[in-house]
């Protein structure tokens, strides 16, 4: 009698652990970002696999003096500096924007650098449940795609102009700075950042990416490291993961900026 009372107490245990360990899983909070790739609709409107190899891939414009002279003022204006992310986070925490949708770069009358283009849909997509066409963002009043690609001014005029969330674009930064800024967009209004930047191998990225632009959907902890939606990334380097100081290194290799 005992016996079977103890494998029954053993047997109830066993299960308390499996439905906490699921618990967990379904939580999502304290594990790396599990991002939802797009469907694969077969048209411009939404690609998954880029026609670009997983080396330099370009698209991103250095930002002009008087560009970075008016996003100053903006930024000091913008009231979400006051709301900047203060509360400290366990080391293992995620912070997820999920499900995140994946858009690829292609190619728009034959020019191939719509890096910015992609990471607008992505972010349109995230806030609204939907997303202009590339042609239509490409079309529109705030937009120029010039033939090597596009100004983070352009893109964030775009996402302010259309009502998706007030960005702001920020140009020479700190890494403190820009550690700060992107943690705070993605933990306190939960909007994606488009990042400007050069990566390189040799400085701990994962692939070459050329003057690229890229969203992150998730944070680890206080800014330790960020997950990032590559438009030009293929298979497996669509999604990755960079440290805080390796991605500050691609920043600061150009002169492209960075939106919260």
């Amino acid at each position: 009698m005992k016996t079977n009372i103890f494998k029954r107490t053993i047997t109830l245990m066993l299960m308390l652990v499996l439905l906490s360990t699921n618990s967990i899983i379904a939580s999502g909070n304290n594990l790396s970002p599990t991002p939802t790739p797009s469907p694969r609709l077969g048209n411009e409107n939404e690609v998954n696999f880029a026609p670009f190899s997983n080396t330099n891939t370009g698209g991103a414009l250095e930002a002009t003096q008087e560009q970075m002279n008016y996003w100053a003022g903006q930024e000091r204006m913008n009231p979400r500096m006051s709301a900047l992310e203060t509360e400290i986070v366990p080391f293992s925490t995620w912070h997820n924007l999920h499900p995140f949708t994946h858009f690829a770069q292609t190619a728009h009358n034959g020019n191939s650098n719509t890096c910015g283009i992609a990471s607008v849909r992505m972010v349109h997509q995230w806030f609204r449940g939907w997303t202009p066409t590339q042609a239509q963002i490409i079309n529109s009043p705030e937009v120029t795609l010039h033939p090597t690609g596009t100004y983070l001014s352009d893109l964030v005029r775009y996402l302010n102009n259309n009502g998706v969330f007030p960005y702001a674009a920020v140009f020479r930064a700190n890494q403190s700075t820009m550690t700060s800024r992107l943690t705070s967009s993605l933990r306190s209004f939960n909007a994606p950042p488009i990042i400007g930047l050069n990566g390189r191998t040799d400085q701990g990225f994962p692939r070459n990416t050329g003057n690229h632009f890229v969203v992150s959907y998730s944070v680890l902890g206080n800014g330790l490291e960020f997950a990032l939606a590559d438009p030009a990334g293929q298979g497996s380097l669509r999604w990755y993961d960079v440290t805080a100081a390796n991605l500050f290194r691609a920043y600061d290799n150009v002169n492209i900026g960075f939106a919260w």
